[in-house]
């Protein structure tokens, strides 16, 4: 049975995301959770609306531990959840569904008189080779923008190919900017040492809320209808979110370009446009001609029965969601091990025509 969870904001978020220490402490969040992050907050919130886990002074128990591995699993299984999506943004009247748009199309923006920033034209870039070394041709990765999220005419339109002319444009642009859907709030304060001030070092913390109007979103496979409504807790500061569970079959969305296509993997493409964050060693391992990933990130993965007795926590490299991969002849997507190719990483959609 497969399911829309909405999750709408209640008080600002934080997902865990880029700290930087130096003479000050800098915490942003990022704009979404990482799948593991959204999966051990589905658990846990399971759990607690099935009676198998409880809260006690000193934490969170099950006294009944092999049939809470039935329901949601252990760091090797799932339990009665099949697949998990990434999480990605919805109107919040549940019609449309944005995604961050692919990394080879170059933006072009201006400035009216009110010095309102508009998008005029966007543009492929194509890919070139030269004694066997191939590029973009024009791509200048410090040009690179805050993301942008397409909605389902965008992706339409992407996956035909050819330039998108700026009419076009601003029917599926207009609002889609990550900076006109994610509030940006920042908070100072004095840093803590053992619960104690330290004298003049600051720590300057970002988190967000969204605008109205939109909600986050994501797509579960369930063997049994084992979630209801109610309220989330998902990331840092208790972030607190209304969880709404809809099936999808019953709305529009379920003819969505990219959300019919979740769970799926496409083959025989001119290039593969990553939908969600990538689990991936190198992209060299790609054996691809040209992998187009502007930055690089990590997140910690599930812990194993040994990682949790030794206290330790392992990182993954992660590359984002909106990077383009243009395959060599029978170049193999990257699948995860295990759990991880089942809860919402290296997710890609096909594209044929270029």
């Amino acid at each position: 049975m497969r399911y829309l969870l909405t999750f709408k904001p209640l008080k600002n978020f934080f997902f865990g995301g880029k700290q930087t220490l130096r003479d000050d402490y800098f915490a942003k969040s990022e704009y979404f959770p990482q799948p593991t992050q959204l999966l051990g907050a589905l658990r846990l919130y399971i759990a607690e609306q099935n009676g198998l886990m409880k809260t006690y002074l000193n934490g969170r128990y099950s006294k009944s531990p092999e049939e809470l591995k039935k329901l949601v699993g252990e760091y090797s299984s799932l339990g009665q959840i099949e697949n998990l999506s990434c999480m990605f943004i919805l109107n919040d009247n549940l019609t449309d569904a944005y995604f961050q748009i692919p990394f080879d199309l170059h933006l072009e923006f201006s400035k009216d008189e009110e010095q309102q920033v508009a998008l005029n034209t966007a543009t492929y870039y194509q890919l070139s080779n030269i004694d066997n070394q191939y590029y973009l041709k024009g791509y200048d990765a410090k040009k690179y923008t805050e993301p942008l999220l397409g909605n389902n005419n965008f992706w339409i339109s992407y996956l035909k190919g050819g330039d998108i002319d700026k009419e076009t444009l601003a029917a599926f642009f207009g609002s889609s900017n990550v900076t006109n859907i994610f509030k940006e709030n920042s908070q100072v304060g004095i840093t803590l040492d053992k619960k104690q001030k330290v004298d003049g070092k600051f720590y300057t913390k970002i988190d967000y809320n969204l605008e109205d109007g939109f909600i986050f979103g994501c797509v579960i496979d369930l063997q049994e209808p084992i979630i209801e409504d109610g309220m989330i807790t998902i990331g840092a500061d208790n972030s607190l979110f209304e969880l709404k569970v809809h099936q999808l079959d019953t709305l529009k969305l379920k003819d969505h370009t990219l959300i019919k296509q979740l769970f799926t993997q496409p083959s025989d493409a001119i290039k593969y446009v990553a939908l969600s964050d990538m689990l991936v060693e190198s992209t060299k391992d790609l054996e691809a001609y040209f992998t187009l990933a502007p930055y690089a990130k990590t997140t910690v993965t599930l812990l194993h029965k040994r990682d949790r007795f030794k206290g330790k926590s392992k990182a993954k490299r992660v590359v984002p969601a909106g990077s383009v991969i243009y395959p060599r002849e029978g170049c193999l997507l990257p699948t995860p091990e295990g759990i991880y190719k089942h809860i919402g990483y290296n997710q890609f959609i096909g594209v044929k025509n270029v």
